[in-house]
């Protein structure tokens, strides 16, 4: 029986032979690459899936995690080209085409991005972080109407999830809709009373309802808690790498 990939040198050769040309044997070297990979070693992990993809080259899992090494390097065009070629080998994975849609937002390409999103749920609808990236999306394209029905279904899906909540209060702001807004707002600070980015934004909703002495006290609250953000707010942009600003600058 083959050798596993040494984990020592992260090299995928083998003196009994090559483990890599024979059906199921590539998974050893993934996992390998998974343990460069949380041990902190991202240069081993690339080096060795570099390797995998030179023998095996239509390896999906090899490709889509060199891609977003590239991603999280500053090579977005060559992380672009490697996610949609693992998205193109392995069409049932809604995580290459979530990561894939990331990739495009930081290029502005959003409505690629938002067609990538949309196969996600088309392949899971009960992804609420889908729907949430979604309503992202079709906010960063000023589609009001499907941002806010995608931050809906989000919090129905994750009823929680605090980053949900602030942006549909803003997407509801911008419609017109400031006490759907408001409720929104307070919502979120029911689940997180330290939110900042709540506070302020409550803060010019209520100073834009002309209700002035409730914006002032929002404004103090925020202000007391400094750039304190909500704790889940970057929950998506750790994973993806990509600014998700409740609050507008």
């Amino acid at each position: 029986m083959a050798k596993k990939a040494s984990a020592a040198t992260g090299s995928l050769k083998n003196p009994v032979g090559d483990p890599l040309r024979e059906a199921g044997t590539v998974e050893p070297a993934l996992r390998e690459v998974m343990r460069h990979l949380e041990g902190g070693r991202p240069e081993q992990a690339r080096t060795l899936c570099k390797e995998i993809i030179a023998r095996v080259p239509r390896q999906p899992f090899a490709l889509h995690m060199l891609g977003m090494l590239e991603f999280h390097s500053g090579n977005i065009r060559e992380a672009e080209r490697l996610v949609a070629q693992a998205a193109a080998l392995k069409p049932d994975s809604a995580m290459f085409f979530a990561d894939l849609a990331a990739i495009l937002r930081t290029q502005g390409r959003i409505s690629e991005a938002i067609v990538a999103c949309r196969k996600v749920l088309s392949l899971n609808p009960q992804d609420g972080d889908a729907w949430y990236r979604l309503g992202c999306f079709l906010r960063d394209s000023n589609e009001l109407d499907g941002c806010i029905e995608a931050f809906h279904e989000a919090i129905r899906l994750r009823p929680n999830f605090v980053p949900a909540h602030l942006n549909l209060g803003i997407a509801l702001g911008e419609s017109g809709d400031l006490d759907a807004a408001e409720i929104v707002y307070q919502r979120a600070l029911e689940l997180e009373p330290e939110a900042a980015n709540a506070h302020y934004n409550l803060g010019i909703l209520l100073h834009k309802k002309d209700e002035y002495p409730a914006a002032e006290n929002a404004f103090k609250k925020a202000l007391r808690l400094g750039r304190k953000i909500s704790r889940h707010a970057t929950t998506w942009e750790s994973q993806s790498s990509i600014r998700v600003a409740p609050v507008r600058q």
